[in-house]
């Protein structure tokens, strides 16, 4: 049950195997930066978040961007950062936070 409520929130099909969410990262030209890409279902809104240290509580995930409801259609977030920074975590929220 809670597997096909996280496949309804995502807007994926649970019969389907190629029906995924991936969120994609790959390193900007710049160091430290990154370029997140994800396909955002119609409708739906996301906050993109992240994390410099995963051993601090969860609650410690940062706002990177919000995404408004719209047409399926990838979304493209670029996260420019400090060129001192070795890594960063990411996660996305649906729906968006508050």
């Amino acid at each position: 049950l809670f597997r096909s409520l996280r496949e309804f929130v995502l807007g994926t099909n649970p019969r389907e195997a190629s029906s995924r969410f991936a969120l994609s990262a790959k390193p900007d030209a710049n160091p430290g930066s990154a370029i997140l890409s994800f396909v955002a279902v119609a409708n739906r809104t996301y906050t993109v978040q992240y994390l410099d240290n995963i051993s601090g509580a969860l609650s410690s995930w940062e706002r990177l961007q919000d995404v408004p409801a719209g047409a399926a259609r990838t979304v493209t977030v670029s996260d420019v950062a400090d060129p001192a920074r070795a890594f960063r975590f990411y996660r996305i929220v649906t729906p968006a936070l508050p």
